[in-house]
Order: C-alpha cells, then structure tokens, then sequence
C-alpha cells in the first residue's frame, strides 16, 4: 500500500487563490497517490471562498470549490504535508523564516513548475476577467507540476 502525499498550496487570505490551486490540482491529477488541500498567511478560519473565485471554478473548470473553508497556516501544517507551494517569492520567503526547520519543502509553485520568476496573480477585489486569468495561470503551471510527477 503506497502512502499518501501531500501538497499544501499557500496564499493570502485562503479564499481565492490557494483553494483554487487546490481544487484544480485535485481535479486534474492523474495519480491519486497526491492530495492537495490550501491555507493562507493571514486567513480568518471558517471564511468561505470569494463568490467570484466559486463562480470561475464552476462556469470554466467544472469545479465545486463552495463549500471550501478558509485556515490560518501554522508550522504544525508541514510536518503533515510534502510540499508547501505559496503564489509568489515573498510568500516563500516568509514561511521559511517562519518555519525554518521546513524550508526544503517550502517553494512557489513557478519554482516547481521550472518558472521561477513567475507570481500568481492576485485577483481579489477584482474582476470576473482577473480572478479567471489567474485561475488559467494556476491550472498552466499546475500541469506542468504534474507532468514532472509522472
């Protein structure tokens, strides 16, 4: 029996980008050997997500992300899960001065898809147009994160 592992994908408020993330690379992984799940850097727990990350997910990717309820990330959280994948550099940064007995595992998620340069668009406040623009550059750099895992 093969172990599960575990991706924690990191934002900042836990109600767009990070449980959009989540949800798409559940949806699109073909080894269900990974799981991924979401948390964010200033989180109120129990938030839902953002009406308008929900309506994306729904009307492009076929996606269910209503029921999603936000968390507040802690050091306890890495020892549960393989990756930590935030949406930019600074984010990355923080977390390993947070958690520095867990920086090999902290990383955006452009430095495991090979575009290390690259930020996830934050889209809260914005737009319909603006939150399914970064929902299309999460699912891009997420297949490319599970192509490498094949």
């Amino acid at each position: 029996m093969t172990t599960s592992r575990r991706i924690l994908f990191v934002c900042t408020g836990n109600t767009c980008r990070s449980p959009m993330a989540a949800a798409l690379f559940n949806a699109m992984k073909t080894d269900n050997q990974w799981q991924a799940e979401s948390a964010g850097l200033a989180a109120f727990d129990g938030e839902g997500p953002s009406d308008t990350a929900v309506a994306v997910m729904h009307d492009v990717y076929a996606v269910d992300i209503s029921h999603h309820c936000s968390r507040l990330i802690d050091c306890r959280m890495m020892n549960q899960v393989d990756w930590v994948l935030t949406m930019s550099p600074a984010q990355r940064d923080y977390l390993r001065r947070l958690c520095p007995d867990f920086e090999d595992r902290i990383m955006t998620l452009g430095d495991l898809a090979e575009e290390p340069e690259t930020a996830v668009a934050d889209p809260y406040g914005r737009d319909y147009e603006a939150y399914r623009s970064t929902a299309g550059q999460l699912a891009a750099l997420i297949e490319k994160i599970i192509a490498k895992m094949v």
